[in-house]
């Protein structure tokens, strides 16, 4: 064996190995700080990115409900042209039976 103070050696190793592991704790701790904040923040995000979700989903619901009004209006005016042109049709039957009475009464 060589010469030298092993036991000096020893320490200075076991006092470099200490202050590694506190730095190494230290960069740690920060690391998992900084973690959090991030997740803190993500959490924020995705909070606000629900919220403007649930905003949209609202909207779309109420142009929907607006979209059947108004296809149900067209149904429905859709339905009573037939009817509307029948009954026009009608009364313009019994309108010139009618003028055509009344003249050949007016001609009496």
């Amino acid at each position: 064996m060589c010469g030298g103070d092993t036991g000096t050696t020893d320490e200075s190793l076991q006092t470099t190995i200490n202050e590694m592991n506190a730095k190494t704790d230290i960069i740690d701790q920060h690391a998992i700080h900084e973690i959090n904040e991030t997740t803190i923040m993500i959490d924020q995000i995705i909070d606000e990115l629900n919220q403007t979700i649930n905003h949209i989903n609202e909207i779309t619901e109420m142009i929907h409900n607006e979209q059947n009004i108004t296809l149900n209006g067209i149904n429905e005016t859709t339905t009573i042209q037939p009817i509307s042109g029948t009954t026009l049709s009608s009364l313009n039957t019994m309108l010139s039976s009618s003028i055509e009475s009344n003249r050949t009464t007016i001609s009496s």
